[in-house]
């Protein structure tokens, strides 16, 4: 199973593209784990299932792009000793945000086989 992360661009071309094909589902409820989000679920004829999520960070320059990723090859690496985790409070007027205090996640995305994940620069 991979994941597609997509421009809304992108995603809706391949929304379009999926009619008729041998889609699985088209958007998830969120009680079903999904957060709320649209996904794509799309069977390749080779077997293998890919789940298309648009994405808010493709914009811009970005737009028409997309990132596909195997999380059977990449794991989620902290940075030092601290842990992954921290709770920092008070960090502004309670009354800025309505919120005063945050979870600071200090980790990145390590991948570890290259060649199994993908890069679409430009979707025409």
């Amino acid at each position: 199973m991979k994941f597609l992360f997509a421009s809304a661009e992108l995603f809706l071309k391949l929304v379009e593209w999926a009619k008729g094909r041998n889609v699985i589902q088209t958007t998830l409820a969120p009680s079903t784990g999904t957060l709320g989000l649209s996904v794509l679920k799309y069977l390749a004829p080779n077997g293998t299932m890919l789940n298309v999520i648009q994405h808010h960070m493709f914009e811009e320059d970005y737009e028409g792009a997309a990132l596909i990723v195997d999380p059977e090859y990449a794991r989620l690496r902290p940075y030092g000793s601290q842990g992954i985790f921290q709770y920092h409070t008070e960090i502004q007027a309670n009354d800025a945000a309505g919120i005063a205090d945050e979870w600071r996640i200090l980790s990145s995305l390590e991948v570890l086989r290259t060649e199994v994940h993908g890069w679409i620069h430009q979707a025409a």
